[in-house]
């Protein structure tokens, strides 16, 4: 994935995408595999991802903080399109983000949720970083899970 572009216009980009992909995914996003409402979730989901992407430095921290309370939707037996979907504006999120301390603990968080190599991006990404502190999640994420990627930079 590209890297966001970094501008002043940051956070007006950013909603920008995430209205654009929230605009693809169709209204059974809200709906279980089960066929149960489980719009709450999403909606939690969602409104996080707004706030990672446009809140105040202490809303992100917050998020950052209990991402598996916010991101509950992401843990599912088999990730389809709607949490591939989620996992990818996520990343790009993480990616940019600009506080250390955010992106480190969301990292940290979302290693938890053990979905292998839909996860590997994420920590990759980590790795190219510069940031000492993500580089050493990423280490730690690819001494349990391969990718040949990484192998470079480990």
């Amino acid at each position: 994935m590209a890297s966001i572009p970094k501008s002043p216009h940051r956070s007006v980009f950013l909603m920008a995408v995430l209205c654009a992909a929230f605009r693809l995914l169709n209204s059974t996003w809200i709906l279980g595999q089960d066929g149960s409402d489980s719009s709450e979730a999403w909606l939690r989901a969602e409104h996080a991802l707004e706030i990672l992407a446009t809140g105040k430095e202490p809303e992100r921290m917050e998020i950052a903080e209990d991402p598996r309370f916010h991101f509950r939707v992401l843990v599912q037996a088999q990730p389809d399109e709607r949490i591939l979907s989620m996992l990818q504006i996520l990343r790009g999120l993480v990616q940019q983000e600009s506080n250390d301390w955010i992106a480190t603990s969301l990292l940290e968080h979302l290693g938890e949720y053990e979905k292998d190599s839909f996860l590997n991006d994420f920590y990759l990404d980590a790795l190219w970083s510069g940031s000492p502190n993500r580089i050493w999640i990423a280490a730690h994420w690819f001494g349990d899970h391969e990718d040949e990627r990484a192998i470079t930079r480990l």
